[in-house]
């Protein structure tokens, strides 16, 4: 079961987009940096967040998080930031506190990657039923890791109607053959 980790905001003019190549420390400096310019951005303390948490240092990316949401101007805007305080708190064993957070991720913005991982760790933590929930959803996303794990699980998935008319409405404009 692979977990999905640490997605990063990008601004559509961020003259840096490289960035995300280069070594945790490297991405920590730049962002550092950003951050002496503009201290409450929250963009900037999510991904410094994110660095941290690719060098494993959870409590600085912990307190980066934190500080990152506490800067958004609408709490609907922190759901990138919420799902990578949630897969920290996973890594560190803290299975409540992740489903907390990927609750909250997705209560801000439904993604496909928060109900996959937010299932994973209700299966780890035994709730299958929610498990079985989570990955269902993250299948009518075409997660296709989820449709494997509800497999092992024993269950065949089967898309929704809903999601197969979408699915063939997508390829239809996009010209594209089954």
């Amino acid at each position: 079961m692979d977990i999905i980790v640490f997605p990063c905001r990008m601004l559509k003019d961020d003259e840096n987009l490289e960035i995300w190549a280069k070594e945790p420390d490297e991405i920590i400096e730049y962002y550092k940096n950003k951050i002496n310019i503009n201290p409450k951005s929250e963009l900037y303390l999510n991904n410094r967040g994110v660095g941290y948490a690719r060098k494993k240092q959870f409590d600085e990316a912990i307190a980066d998080f934190e500080e990152s949401i506490k800067n958004y101007d609408l709490e609907g805007n922190a759901s990138h930031t919420y799902f990578n305080l949630a897969t920290v708190y996973l890594f560190m064993g803290h299975h409540l506190k992740a489903i907390e957070k990927y609750t909250k991720s997705l209560n801000c913005f439904p993604s496909d990657t928060a109900f996959y991982n937010r299932g994973c760790v209700y299966l780890m933590s035994g709730n299958r039923e929610l498990a079985i929930k989570d990955l269902t959803e993250a299948a009518e996303w075409k997660v296709l890791e989820a449709i494997e794990i509800l497999d092992n699980l024993g269950i065949k998935y089967f898309r929704s109607e809903t999601a197969l008319l979408l699915d063939r409405m997508f390829r239809k404009t996009q010209n594209i053959e089954k």
